[in-house]
């Protein structure tokens, strides 16, 4: 049974607790029809394929903020602490707050799943088993696109009007410590604006596709091979 297929028969993940939820629920489930018909995925994949296994470690080394092989709440709490710096806030000030609550949505969310032993602590091994866990189940991967793009749409989006500027997204590169070339951008967004849906979309191909030219794949910057 194909992946697109699985996603259609329906969410049974948590139930969602007020409107907005449900509508953030099916806008990515719509999106990821759309994204998932464009992509070389319509088959389910036994193994994490050569190229989302590169993605996967790349997308590791630039959440490991300290650089000690390992994955930690103080990682995505430095990864804050860069914005803030960046952005020049106080750590009182609501938008210092809103900042680390998005950065620490994204490990709690990666916690709850990739950490096996319970050990607070998220090996590059546990990632890739995580990653391959969310791209075979895909009410569990659907739930976790919605949550990590929430949490690092919160953390890239520092004027909260929907849409990622330029300056922004090389703000967010600069920030977790990846090289964005200068036609990245525009290769992401396609002349789009670069809103919470193709955000979605774009983290849905970073995950799943398996074709070396789509755009979702430089939304960490440049994969090494």
């Amino acid at each position: 049974m194909s992946v697109l297929h699985r996603i259609k028969l329906g969410h049974r993940g948590p139930a969602a607790n007020d409107l907005d939820q449900l509508e953030a629920q099916d806008t990515v489930r719509q999106g990821l029809e759309g994204c998932l018909q464009k992509m070389d995925c319509m088959d389910e994949i036994e193994t994490v394929s050569s190229l989302r296994q590169a993605k996967v470690r790349h997308l590791f080394n630039i959440y490991d903020a300290d650089g000690n092989g390992v994955l930690e709440k103080f990682d995505f709490q430095s990864i804050a602490d860069n914005f803030a710096r960046a952005r020049g806030l106080e750590s009182e000030a609501d938008s210092y707050r809103r900042l680390r609550d998005g950065s620490l949505k994204v490990w709690s969310r990666l916690q709850q799943h990739a950490d096996k032993n319970g050990d607070g602590k998220i090996t590059l091994e546990e990632m890739l088993s995580y990653h391959n866990l969310i791209t075979h189940d895909p009410a569990l991967f659907q739930e976790q696109v919605v949550s990590l793009t929430e949490g690092i749409f919160q953390v890239l989006d520092s004027d909260s009007d929907g849409v990622i500027t330029r300056g922004e997204y090389f703000e967010f590169a600069s920030c977790l410590g990846f090289q964005a070339l200068p036609e990245d951008y525009e290769l992401i967004t396609q002349g789009q604006e670069f809103t919470r849906e193709l955000f979605q979309e774009r983290l849905s191909e970073f995950f799943l596709s398996q074709r070396a030219d789509s755009p979702g794949n430089r939304l960490f910057g440049k994969v090494p091979k």
